[in-house]
Formats: structure tokens, sequence, C-alpha cells
């Protein structure tokens, strides 16, 4: 077990940062000082709140000292109204010059003409994206089936390699397991979850080994699923290919079901301890959780003695880890600066002294190989390695319409199946068809859109 002390790990970075600093000859990543002679101000919009916002504070003021003839005015707005506000402001001709945004949203609101292209501004500076970002960032960034061949209208901040498997290490030690081999394909979890349940005097189950289903939160399915390389969309992003063998969505549910009724008891029992996997993992009333890298300093502050592994995957298929892109940076078709906008965009996104201090101080992963080789990462989370080996086998995640509910129509297939209100394959049907309707709705409004502007 380890202690995050938020102080230590403040002055650690600081030192590191002054220390890049000192280098002469600018890093990788790092633009060298231009002068310029008129000031401008960029108007900067994020969602970086509570702790985070002190932290992004000490970012700009690290790009201002290496740009002083570039202000930055941040603005901090909910993370929820971001795509909005953006599209009023572009409209209205009051955008701001960079404004933080997920991929998916990015992706659309580039093709609705909202946020400009950045490939002509990384080839006017010659910033070679593959010196930067792991080959699977790349891939789902200069490969989007939504987008043109080598366009993209954002750049990551955060990706997620995947979520891990948390253990409560005496747990398995209580139960004879193993702390340093842990599952690695489904039917060796299941073993490892029948051996940690444990019963109260009434014959009532008290602690669980893992909660598959997580109906609250169906993002688990999703990591399960890809886990199992498993899809939700033909390759062209036309059809809907979830009651489809391949999309491997069957499988998974149905295995879901079957561990939730043989190994816990049924769902009831489970929702008994509480309705949330991972505030039952932190009251310790099941000994595993799947969920982000970014939880292990909660666990830690509770403590609780805890490891990482890999998602397990299914018997019979290659360990895969899903790389999916996160939180980013955008630029705004009608910004006033876009060149100094591209300028805090890299360092946010690309380099070690800027974004790279700012995923550190949190203990996140950041989207740039550099990022993550920080020395001081080992000594916040000494499972550090294990998200590595995450980065160093991840594939590209499966890139989708944003057509939005997705997780909504998953949490109820998965909630109706394990209560019993309708089978697996009735249940894989009807999210095929809810799934199918919202699929065609986006594809005739992009279709619409790109036939009234002439097909440009």
């Amino acid at each position: 077990m380890f202690r995050v002390e938020l102080g230590r790990r403040f002055l650690i970075a600081i030192a590191a940062g002054l220390a890049l600093m000192a280098v002469a000859a600018p890093a990788l990543g790092q633009s060298p000082v231009v002068p310029r002679q008129s000031t401008v101000t960029l108007e900067f919009w994020h969602a970086w709140t509570g702790e985070r916002e002190p932290l992004l504070a000490e970012v700009l003021r690290r790009f201002q000292s290496r740009y002083p003839w570039i202000e930055v005015q941040p603005r901090v707005m909910p993370a929820s109204a971001l795509e909005q506000q953006t599209i009023l402001a572009v409209a209205a001709n009051t955008a701001p010059d960079l404004v933080m945004m997920q991929f998916s949203q990015s992706t659309g609101l580039g093709l609705k003409g909202v946020f400009q292209p950045l490939s002509p501004l990384a080839q006017s500076d010659g910033t070679r994206l593959e010196d930067y970002f792991y080959p699977a960032v790349l891939e789902m960034l200069l490969n989007n089936p939504l987008a043109p061949k080598g366009e993209f209208y954002y750049l990551p901040q955060t990706i997620d390699p995947s979520w891990f498997l948390y253990y409560n290490i005496p747990h398995l030690q209580q139960a004879g397991l193993s702390t340093t081999s842990l599952p690695e394909t489904w039917s060796e979890l299941e073993d490892y979850a029948r051996r940690l349940v444990q019963m109260d005097g009434s014959g009532q189950i008290s602690r669980i080994g893992l909660d598959v289903a997580a109906h609250k939160t169906p993002t688990t399915f999703l990591h399960l699923l890809g886990a199992a390389d498993g899809r939700r969309y033909s390759d062209d992003l036309r059809r809907v290919i979830v009651k489809e063998p391949e999309s491997r969505v069957l499988m998974t549910l149905e295995w879901i079901d079957d561990f939730t009724r043989r190994i816990n008891g049924g769902i009831e029992a489970v929702d008994a301890l509480h309705a949330y996997p991972w505030s039952r993992f932190l009251e310790q009333k099941a000994s595993m959780v799947v969920i982000g890298a970014y939880n292990t300093f909660v666990a830690d502050e509770r403590g609780i003695e805890f490891g990482m592994a890999g998602v397990p995957h299914p018997d019979g298929y290659p360990p895969r880890t899903p790389l999916t892109l996160g939180w980013g940076y955008g630029i705004p078709v009608n910004a006033d600066y876009p060149r100094e906008a591209w300028l805090l965009l890299k360092f946010l996104t690309m380099e070690v002294d800027g974004g790279g201090w700012f995923m550190l101080q949190q203990g996140r992963p950041g989207a740039a190989i550099e990022m993550n080789l920080q020395p001081e990462y080992i000594d916040i989370n000494p499972y550090w390695h294990v998200i590595q080996q995450s980065f160093n086998r991840s594939t590209p995640g499966e890139v989708g319409p944003p057509v939005g509910g997705f997780e909504e129509i998953v949490g109820g297939m998965i909630r109706d199946v394990v209560y019993g209100e309708i089978g697996p394959q009735a249940a894989v049907e009807r999210a095929h068809t809810l799934l199918e309707a919202r699929l065609a709705s986006y594809w005739a409004g992009v279709d619409a859109s790109a036939a009234s502007s002439g097909g440009r």
C-alpha cells in the first residue's frame, strides 16, 4: 500500500520541471521562444475545476513564461456546456481561441465546420505527431472513419488504456489466492470471484468477489466487450452490428448474466451490498472492481491495500487493451489567433513541462509517450508498470459516430437481463434496433448537410 502525498508530489514535479527548463536546447515537443512585437490574448475555455484549476494555472504560467507575448485568459465552464456554447459562440463570431473537448465531440464539430482542421497548423511548423503519441492514438486520430483520411480536429491530453482490475490484497491472501499472478482469462476470473464470496451468519452474501454486471455504470460492460475485441459498428460506420456474432455483444452479455447468477447469487444480492461497484469496493464489500487508473488515489486514501492488473479476456482470445481518447482541445474556425492557440494546444498535449506536469500531479496517464515516462510516476503509483504495459500493448478503441445514448441503451440491456425481465438474445436485438434508429438519424443529418453544401 502507498500513501499519496500531494505536497511531496508537487515538489518532486516542480524540481523535475525546473530541471527541464534549465536545459539550453528545447526538449522534444518544446518549441523555441519566438519573439513577437505585439501582445495577443488567447481566450481558453476548459472544465478543469476543483483542485485541477490551480494546477492548470501553473501550466499557463509556464506557457506564458516561454511565450511572453501571449497572454491566456482561461474561462471555466461545465463540461456538459462546452459543446453547445462553442457552437453558439462560433455562430455569433465570438468564439474563443481554444476549447476543451472530447474526441467524439471534436469530430462532430469539425465536420459541422465549428472546429478547424489541425493538420495545416502541424504541417506549417513541422510538428510530427508520430514523435509524440502512441501508435494506437495516431491510428484513431489519422484514420478516423468519420473524418477525411489524415484529418483531425483536436489533440488529446488524456487517454484511457482500458480500465483495470483492482483487487483487495488482504482479501485475496485470506482466500489463499495469488496476489502476484492475477487472472488473465474470464474462467480464471470466475475462479477468483467464487473463492472470494463470503456469507454472513444468516446465510446471506456479505461480500462478493466482483460485480461484472455493474448495470449502474455500463462502462464496465464496454471494457469487457473491448477485451473480447467486440464491436458495435461496421468498418464504414454505416451499419449497426450489435446483434451479429462478430460484435461479441451477445457472448459478453450471456457471460455476465451467467456469472451474476451462478457466482454472485443473483443481482438482488449484489445490489443489496451497494448499488455502485466502486463504492462497494471502497466499503470492502467487494474484493475486486473494474475501474479506471485515476481511482488509485481514492482507494489509497481509504486505507485499502490494493493491487492492479489488466482486465481479463475471454478464454481462447489474445490479450487486448483497447485504448480510448479522452479530454483534449480544439481550435474554433473563427478563432482570432489560431497559430498562438496551436502553440498552447501543443504545450497542453505534447510537452512534459506543460500538460505532462499537469497529468503527473493527478497521477493520470497522458496521451504523449514522453509524459508517461516521468520517473516520478513510479513513486506515486507502484503499479505504474501495469499501466505502462497496457499502453505498450494497446490497440485502437472502436471509433463510433456521436449518436449519443449508447451507454443508456447498454445499461438498460444489462439491467433487464440480470433482473430476468428479458432474455439475452431479445435484449441484444432490442439494443440493436434502438442504436440502429439513432445511427440512421445521425447519417441522415450528415448526408443532408453534405448535400446542402455541394458535397464539400
